[in-house]
């Protein structure tokens, strides 16, 4: 899920799916594991508001080949499906990222913050791929790259509390390459910059940070505390 979808064996091998309409199915079902997702939010999803009258009947179809790539794990329900995962939901990348995420959140030590950083190393693009703009996906896609950005803000932080300042910089600046409004972001990169002995660049980052809020419509009160 960290990245194009992926279904791997038990033994880490990948196994095709067979067409995108199967890959979307799966990534509907897999951001509520075990939960009900309905045949008319499938048929939806994949056909938007100009379903063929045989929607149901290839939905169906899909499924069943779907089946034979994830096996019986893939139930069908009263009025749609679900996705039980054999071995629970640590089965899938996306769980394990989010559950270093909350013991780095939780208790940041050293070693939590490197484990965030190997789970981060997980990532191999923008959640979910090309899926992530289905409507049954978009939530889950959109949740987990602003836990990405959480991730990378908690690193960046760790970092400068430990005195590696320039690998602050390089943290925050990652994640303001990406949200430009996050004012967090920019107070990190502001006292990273400042404590490197960068102090010209680190008051044009903070002039900067209040002019992008500023255009946002936001009040850049910690961007410009920072560079006091």
């Amino acid at each position: 899920m960290l990245g194009p979808l992926v279904v791997l064996d038990d033994v880490g091998d990948v196994r095709a799916i067979g067409s995108s309409t199967q890959r979307l199915i799966l990534a509907s079902l897999l951001v509520r594991p075990a939960a009900n997702v309905t045949t008319h939010a499938l048929v939806d999803a994949i056909w938007g508001d100009a379903p063929p009258r045989t929607a149901f009947e290839s939905l169906r179809s899909q499924v069943s080949r779907l089946r034979q790539v994830v096996g019986a794990r893939l139930e069908g329900t009263s009025d749609g499906y679900r996705l039980v995962l054999v071995a629970g939901s640590d089965r899938m990348d996306a769980a394990r990222f989010e559950s270093a995420l909350r013991e780095a959140r939780d208790d940041p030590t050293q070693a939590a913050i490197d484990a965030l950083v190997e789970a981060l190393g997980t990532w191999r693009g923008d959640a979910f791929g090309e899926l992530a703009d289905a409507p049954t996906v978009y939530p889950a896609a959109r949740h987990l790259e602003a836990a990405r950005l959480d991730a990378w803000e908690l690193v960046a932080n760790a970092a400068l509390d430990h005195g590696r300042a320039a690998e602050a910089v390089a943290n925050a600046q990652r994640i303001l390459d990406v949200d430009e409004v996050r004012e967090s972001a920019w107070v990190t990169l502001v006292r990273a910059l400042a404590r490197s002995g960068r102090p010209v660049e680190a008051m044009r980052s903070a002039r900067r940070a209040a002019a992008v809020l500023d255009r946002s419509g936001l009040e850049p009160v910690g961007a410009a505390r920072a560079a006091t």
